[in-house]
């Protein structure tokens, strides 16, 4: 009852309300319900692989989207960061807190570069990539921890998570119009699956660890008390 008085009048008195920056214990829990969520929807996606590349690899859709090169490079331009950039300048023009917003942007989807390890850690060949098996899928032939350089890893996709992680930060800056943000990251991941050049799986775990990235700066920031999230538009 005392948590909830101090948070009432917090509102009332035109202060934001307590969020998970503010409770270590709301975000460790918040945590671990996110993580298992990810875990689960990651294993139901897994069974599905073959079946959606097989799909996708009949449609064509692939080759129509190289033959367009142009309208591949739009749709699946919020997994570039040269986009996100872009998007960091345009927040710090729109949002209250000016630079401080934008470098708030930037900190949360760099954790985006994570994804790399996590490619070389697992070790998974993109659909119909995998040296030797010709039109033969393998979704779960793997060749982790190589020092050699392996071309084609593919598990997280590294534009979907880049992707989410910009979703998820300007959610946390444009909270009214999140639904939309993650609707446009949504459509990297499709795009994605339907060229081929990832696994279903790849995609859902991308968006996973986007999303989690961001998170995880944005309370790291906030724990450092590196205060740049001062107000929400």
């Amino acid at each position: 009852m005392e948590m909830l008085r101090i948070q009432r009048v917090r509102t009332i008195d035109g202060a934001r309300p307590l969020s998970w920056h503010d409770r270590p214990a709301l975000a460790r829990r918040q945590a671990l319900i996110f993580s298992i969520c990810a875990i689960v929807a990651i294993a139901l996606a897994v069974p599905f692989d073959a079946m959606i590349a097989r799909a996708m690899h009949a449609l064509g859709i692939g080759p129509y989207l190289h033959s367009s090169q142009q309208l591949r490079d739009i749709v699946i331009a919020p997994g570039w960061y040269p986009f996100t950039l872009l998007v960091a300048a345009i927040v710090a023009f729109l949002h209250r807190d000016g630079l401080k917003a934008s470098m708030f942007l930037l900190l949360t989807t760099a954790s985006a570069a994570s994804n790399e390890v996590f490619k070389w850690g697992v070790g998974r060949i993109r659909p119909f990539k995998l040296e030797g098996a010709g039109e033969r899928l393998a979704p779960f032939e793997f060749q982790p921890l190589r020092l050699a350089y392996v071309k084609n890893l593919c598990f997280p996709s590294g534009h979907t998570t880049l992707a989410f992680a910009t979703a998820a930060a300007l959610g946390m800056l444009f909270p009214r119009l999140r639904p939309l943000w993650y609707a446009v990251a949504s459509v990297v991941a499709i795009e994605r699956v339907a060229e081929t050049a990832h696994w279903l799986s790849d995609v859902v775990a991308g968006a996973a660890l986007g999303i989690a990235g961001a998170y995880v700066v944005a309370w790291l920031l906030k724990t450092w008390k590196i205060d740049l999230l001062t107000s929400r538009s």
